[in-house]
């Protein structure tokens, strides 16, 4: 998981550089309180995420790309396995995300821009 391989095309780049990339991406250069949140907030979900010893590992590889001086934490709850679905399925349940639907005939009218017009938090 750390470097990944999809139908045989390898790339270096794993989950952690991704992680980087991501965090990189939210304008974070000159704030240092931002900063400090994304990486002590990292959160850990789905069945992939079980591996014996990836938390740690996750933690070892993101100490190497973030800033010095920066505190990481890396949250690996028990029951993460199956966390993304408990969250969606509560998402799913809130009477505010019913606007959010959308239909096939909505995608295939307006393309993958429909999420970003109607997926807005």
């Amino acid at each position: 998981l750390l470097s990944i391989f999809v139908g045989g095309i390898g790339c270096d780049h794993g989950i952690h550089w991704l992680l980087q990339k991501s965090i990189m991406n939210c304008n974070v250069q000159n704030d240092k309180e931002l900063v400090d949140v994304l990486y002590g907030n990292i959160v850990m979900v789905g069945g992939s995420s079980m591996y014996r010893g990836m938390p740690e590992r996750l933690q070892k590889e993101m100490r190497l790309l973030a800033p010095k001086d920066t505190t990481i934490k890396i949250i690996a709850p028990p029951d993460r396995k199956y966390s993304e679905w408990m969250g969606a399925s509560i998402l799913g349940s809130l009477s505010t995300f019913d606007s959010m639907w959308i239909t096939k005939q909505e995608y295939e009218e307006e393309g993958v821009n429909v999420v970003h017009e109607k997926c807005t938090f």
